[in-house]
């Protein structure tokens, strides 16, 4: 099976190409708009394409002979994402568009799995209950409603069978430190200020509720999306379960020690986070036969102590 991944140098694309190298069992391609010999990427039996999403021909040269495209790339975060609408729309959902094309053009059935967002997407709910893929999408920032259009334009193209499609919506994922200045992802970006002894930011609301994923739970939902066949699918992919960001924190002071914790800077716009989301996972357990396995506690305890020995002396 030969597998294509795009976006593989962010932060989700990257654990997941790891991720399928790690099984031995599948063969890899991934687009970069960087020459791969200056990635400084060590991981074996990649099949590097220099290229960009912007230009229908790459698109076309990236798929040839491809049965599954991963696709992870996304410019801009909830929190940055409605500074420049017109921008937003030109790097995430025109190249987007060009990848349709280029797999509607080549006739062949290449699945599209597409990373959306499990939080983004639903907005703002009117009760806290697990959020199923049936309730109704009301996007509060312009990230959110270009994940929406990219997932709509799948649908329309499943449904002129002129593609395959699976969208699926991850929740909170984490498991590894992120560069400390980023404002989406709050365990991997909090522990790696909190490493480096700089207070954290809070987004939001202290009791905002968000259901967090392990980065090890979404890779294996993931490959189960090739065993899966619908023409089109939309799944939630998350674990069903609420943690508060105070509570997250808690855990993370427990092990690393005590810090600092701030208010977000007031230049930043939070009106596109919503207070609470998590998601329904039911459809995930009979389509998929997946289920999250890591506890919230025991996920972030891994990636601390994990950090902790990596740390430099």
């Amino acid at each position: 099976m030969k597998i294509g991944v795009l976006g593989a140098t962010g932060f989700l694309g990257s654990y997941f190409l790891r991720y399928l190298v790690s099984q031995s069992r599948y063969s890899i391609r991934a687009l970069t708009r960087t020459p791969p010999s200056r990635l400084g990427y060590d991981l074996p039996g990649i099949e590097w394409s220099h290229g960009d999403l912007n230009s229908r021909a790459d698109c076309s040269k990236f798929i040839e002979n491809l049965d599954f495209v991963f696709h992870f790339a996304h410019v801009n975060t909830p929190l940055t994402s409605s500074r420049d609408t017109l921008s937003d729309a030109h790097m995430n959902l025109v190249p987007t568009l060009n990848l349709l094309e280029a797999v509607r053009s080549s006739g062949r059935g290449v699945r599209i799995v597409y990373a959306s967002s499990g939080g983004a997407v639903y907005g703002r709910v009117t009760a806290q209950v697990p959020i199923k893929e049936s309730e109704l999408c009301n996007p509060i920032s312009s990230y959110g409603i270009q994940k929406l259009m990219a997932e709509h334009y799948l649908r329309l193209f499943s449904e002129r069978s002129e593609i395959y499609a699976t969208v699926v919506r991850i929740s909170n994922p984490y498991g590894v430190l992120l560069p400390p200045d980023r404002t989406q992802s709050l365990i991997g970006v909090s522990a790696s200020r909190i490493l480096r002894g700089l207070p954290v930011f809070v987004y939001g609301s202290l009791n905002s509720i968000r259901d967090f994923l392990h980065l090890d739970d979404m890779c294996s939902a993931l490959e189960c999306c090739l065993n899966y066949t619908p023409r089109f699918g939309l799944i939630n992919i998350g674990t069903g379960l609420g943690t508060s960001v105070v509570d997250v924190l808690a855990m993370l002071e427990r092990e690393l020690g005590p810090f600092a914790k701030v208010s977000s800077s007031p230049e930043l716009d939070l009106s596109g986070l919503p207070d609470w989301n998590v998601l329904d996972v039911a459809k995930a357990r009979v389509d998929l036969g997946w289920s999250p396995r890591i506890a919230l506690e025991d996920g972030v305890a891994r990636m601390c102590q994990l950090a902790i020995k990596q740390k430099p002396k």
